[in-house]
């Protein structure tokens, strides 16, 4: 969700993973492989360039090559950008986290988030400005920034 000016928050855009479900038929080619990406509560079902403006908030949607290669993986994006913040987001498996371990990878597949800009004058609100310390973390943001391969270590010390 996106809180602009103070305004109560509105929800321009859902971006969520969409881990492949082992055994299953691939999408039809030019559907979303990685992001399941809705913009008022409808489904964006094909991966196609598009960027859509209403009330302040401009989102782009599109794909890029991973690497210099033709055969590279392509890399769905969505970026946003509002008076005072702009960002994209794009699906990341957990390939540092577990090395040598492609279905873990793609299990713990997640959201990365990069700032493009941010007003210093925002008001921001939310699991991020807890992360970034601009706001006391809650005990739910905390237990999100525990690894996956230290999660299930900490979960068995706590019992």
């Amino acid at each position: 969700m996106v809180t602009d000016a103070g305004r109560p928050a509105k929800e321009a855009v859902d971006v969520q993973v969409l881990r492949p479900v082992p055994g299953a038929n691939r999408s039809r080619r030019g559907d979303f492989n990685q992001l399941y990406i809705s913009m008022g509560g409808k489904a964006l079902r094909h991966r196609v360039a598009h960027v859509f403006a209403a009330a302040g908030i401009k989102v782009g949607i599109g794909t890029r090559r991973s690497g210099p290669q033709a055969q590279s993986p392509l890399l769905e994006f969505v970026i946003v950008e509002t008076a005072s913040v702009s960002f994209m987001i794009h699906a990341s498996p957990a390939g540092t986290e577990f090395p040598d371990d492609i279905q873990k990878q793609v299990e713990n597949m997640h959201l990365d988030w990069i700032n493009l800009d941010m007003s210093p004058n925002g008001r921001f609100a939310g699991i991020l400005p807890q992360i970034w310390g601009m706001q006391p973390r809650s005990p739910e943001v905390e237990s999100m920034l525990i690894a996956p391969s230290k999660q299930l270590k900490v979960h068995c010390m706590q019992n």
